[in-house]
């Protein structure tokens, strides 16, 4: 995996004043084979002003859509379009660490097994301060061997793709999961290869942009609780379909993990978002292949009795 061609994928809406800055920390890199795809998802800011400064780079690929369609359906098609080896996001305001498409490309040179492998990151702000994350990132002590056994920030940024892996997966459902695609695309990930991990910052996540895809309302946050625990019941139904994987192994303690994220959508969850706690214990009953103890677990828990 010599001098193999890296895309950088950018998914932009109205970050008109930091994309120049994520741009610049891609012609800054050491390692020189990249490729940057752009779709705007109908910024009305000053954005496609930026843009039109870009053209002439044939480096460059920029899509603009008509109207907003999400960062799910924007991602997906951006994934699609990636011409090289290897592809990873990049926010439209954040920024690269110089070497960190260099390190990425050798990393998956050195281990053709890994589907994906992600680095740590440094939290920036708009004065340009640099500083380590405030939680753990990657594996930990005594933690599973298995993505969907952990919680946090088991898999973050910087998140570096093998494109022809990505493609066994068929793609993540970022239609339905818009609000955890990233982490349905993880579980997929993992189901075609190994995870790597890197403990080093090669990604600089901006930490005070009001108008980031990661921030929102309250009502979007308890949209992306409900959404993450649907990624991870379709990825537990997934691999119970999935002969080939270890689901054997597992079977026990993903019904256990899935009886307590519903228990933290059921405490976590105010009245007038319960209809998330419902639409996912549906999706739960139908998806689940049950025996009596187990559905009379559920309910009980469920119940609070």
């Amino acid at each position: 995996m010599n001098n193999v061609l890296f895309s950088i994928l950018i998914a932009n809406y109205n970050n008109g004043r930091y994309l120049m800055d994520a741009i610049k920390s891609v012609y800054l890199q050491t390692y020189t084979n990249w490729e940057i795809i752009i779709i705007d998802d109908a910024s009305i800011d000053n954005s496609h002003e930026i843009l039109k400064q870009l053209s002439d780079d044939k480096r460059i690929k920029i899509h603009i859509n008509e109207k907003n369609k999400g960062v799910g359906d924007t991602k997906y098609r951006l994934a699609a379009m990636a011409q090289g080896e290897l592809f990873a996001f990049l926010d439209a305001d954040d920024r690269l660490e110089p070497n960190a498409l260099e390190i990425m490309t050798e990393e998956h040179r050195k281990h053709p097994e890994c589907s994906l492998i992600n680095s740590t990151y440094r939290s920036l702000t708009n004065d340009g301060t640099l500083s380590d994350p405030l939680f753990h990132i990657g594996p930990k002590e005594n933690e599973p061997d298995d993505l969907l056994l952990c919680n946090g920030n088991r898999v973050d940024h910087f998140a570096v793709f093998k494109t022809n892996m990505y493609r066994l997966t068929k793609g993540a459902d970022f239609f339905f999961f818009f609000l955890a695609e990233d982490l349905n695309m993880y579980y997929k990930m993992e189901e075609v290869g190994e995870i790597g991990f890197i403990d080093m910052p090669l990604y600089q996540y901006r930490i005070d942009n009001n108008n980031s895809i990661s921030l929102g309302s309250e009502i979007k946050q308890k949209k992306a609780m409900y959404y993450a625990a649907a990624a991870r019941l379709d990825a537990y139904k997934r691999r119970i379909d999935n002969k080939s994987w270890r689901c054997d192994t597992f079977r026990k303690e993903y019904e256990e993990f899935m009886l307590a994220e519903i228990k933290k959508l059921k405490d976590n969850t105010p009245r007038q978002f319960e209809w998330l706690v419902i639409k996912f214990l549906w999706m739960y009953l139908n998806f689940m292949h049950f025996n009596k103890l187990s559905l009379k677990r559920t309910l009980k828990l469920v119940s609070g009795r």
